[in-house]
């Protein structure tokens, strides 16, 4: 087999990305990424309001 039958087999059994591709997958990876830290960030200003509910509630 000469090198140019290799590598076009080769080819024809690998999938490449796209740039296309690679980006869309970047950026579904970042809005799940947003997502999830959103998610955290709601959690702790859940807590910090609960906090300061009972900081206000022992000052009175």
């Amino acid at each position: 087999m000469d090198g140019t039958r290799f590598w076009n087999d080769i080819d024809k059994r690998v999938e490449v990305d796209t740039a296309d591709e690679v980006e869309k997958q970047l950026n579904t990876l970042i809005e799940q990424f947003q997502d999830e830290l959103n998610e955290d960030l709601d959690e702790v200003r859940d807590e910090l309001e609960e906090e300061q509910e009972k900081v206000k509630e022992k000052s009175k």
